[in-house]
């Protein structure tokens, strides 16, 4: 039988010692040694190019470069803030997109980023977005009916339901 070669840091794991330096035991939750968590942290500690500021600012770059390829404001309303804007499926399938590709929003924005524009997408501000999934209109198009006042609204109510109990109940 051929025996398999265990790496190193493995053979020091599995004898309860540091993955890195292989002398001393490794603290509780983790695989390293106290001095060698202080070595590693004083090599990365002053790079700019390691860290959480720098993930953030990466996610930021590829959601404003992925806004920009697909108009950069919402097509509704004319809002630019990329704070404000989404992605939105015209069609009303990103649940089955995202069901089916298993993909966090960032992995679909990385995606995006690099295949050429879908027709299928649009930028939307979260509140026309919110609204069209909601109600399947945009409160904020201005090209959209006028809506009834809350007199007209009530009014209709009162003639709809009338005839049902909970309705004095509610008035």
């Amino acid at each position: 039988m051929k025996k398999v070669d265990v790496p190193a840091y493995e053979r020091r794991l599995a004898q309860g010692l540091c993955q890195y330096c292989g002398l001393n035991p490794f603290d509780a939750g983790t695989k390293t040694c106290a001095s060698c968590k202080k070595a590693r942290y004083a090599t990365y500690k002053d790079k700019p190019y390691y860290g959480p500021e720098k993930n953030k600012a990466y996610r930021i770059l590829v959601k404003r470069l992925v806004f920009e390829k697909y108009g950069g404001v919402c097509e509704i309303c004319g809002e630019h803030r990329w704070e404000c804007l989404s992605i939105d499926h015209v069609n009303q399938d990103g649940k089955a997109e995202r069901a089916a590709n298993r993909r966090s929003t960032f992995q679909f924005f990385l995606v995006l980023k690099k295949i050429p524009r879908r027709p299928d997408l649009r930028v939307l501000c979260m509140s026309c977005n919110w609204s069209i999934a909601q109600w399947g209109y945009s409160a904020r198009d201005p090209s959209r009916p006028p809506q009834p006042t809350l007199e007209e609204y009530t009014r209709e109510y009162q003639a709809k339901w009338s005839s049902r109990r909970r309705y004095a109940d509610v008035v």
